[in-house]
């Protein structure tokens, strides 16, 4: 096992670790693709009929960014409380309000990007789920 950011997972470690978010029992294949169980492939970072429930049921929000083509996501349990959300790197949830649209910061880190929507959005639930470091096989480094 080797330890990864999250914030840099991709392919198939990527998929295995969705996998494990979920409590699924993920194999790797001389291909180095994610298997459940000797069922069915599964690939949430390319394949929106894997990604696209856990995005519905985990309240993930996506947005492209125009200036760098990237795409962000976060949950919206981590928008915080105000009337309108930034998409910045941190919460404001449960911060104390302090003008207009203001609010004291708490530094908890909510936003993830990636070069596809799918990639952003796996990457959110799996930093929301186990954290900023995720243990993966070191096969699909």
């Amino acid at each position: 096992m080797k330890s990864v950011n999250t914030r840099d997972l991709v392919g198939a470690a990527l998929d295995w670790a969705v996998a494990m978010c979920e409590g699924l029992e993920p194999t790797i294949t001389e291909g180095r693709r994610i298997w459940i169980g000797s069922k069915r492939p599964f690939d949430p970072s390319v394949s929106w009929a894997d990604a696209g429930p856990i995005i519905a049921r985990e309240a993930i929000g996506i947005r492209r960014h125009a200036g760098s083509h990237l795409w962000f996501a976060m949950r919206s349990a981590d928008m915080g409380n105000g009337q309108t959300v930034d998409w910045a790197e941190h919460t404001v949830s449960g911060g104390k309000r302090y003008g207009g649209h203001s609010y004291q910061v708490h530094k908890r880190q909510q936003r993830f990007d990636g070069h596809t929507a799918l990639i952003a959005a796996m990457r959110c639930w799996v930093g929301t789920k186990l954290g900023p470091t995720v243990e993966v096989p070191a096969v699909l480094i």
